[in-house]
């Protein structure tokens, strides 16, 4: 597998300025997918806004992992109701 895709963990960490083991830990939460490849770890980068976001969490409010994978989980709650209300008003639109 190639790492073009993908973006080490040890680089991510350094740059932003956390440990890795908090970025495992948000792998562990199954909050980013997290990848080995002859002996780094990496997660793609696809996933990079989502972790960036996740990282802010974590050093602006001083969110811990558990906090970051309740705060995630509450905003694609949002999205998908979000979406519902679109489908919804859409339909609505039709009988009126």
């Amino acid at each position: 597998m190639e790492t073009q895709d993908h973006i080490a963990i040890t680089i991510f960490s350094r740059h932003h300025g956390v440990e890795t083991s908090f970025v495992t830990s948000l792998g562990d939460f199954g909050l980013i997918e997290i990848i080995e490849i002859e002996r780094e770890y990496y997660f793609p980068l696809k996933q990079l806004p989502m972790a960036e976001k996740m990282i802010r969490l974590y050093l602006d409010l001083h969110v811990n992992a558990e906090g970051i994978d309740v705060v995630m989980n509450l905003l694609s709650r949002m999205d998908d109701m979000q979406h519902e209300i679109t489908v919804l008003r859409n339909r609505l639109g039709l009988y009126e």
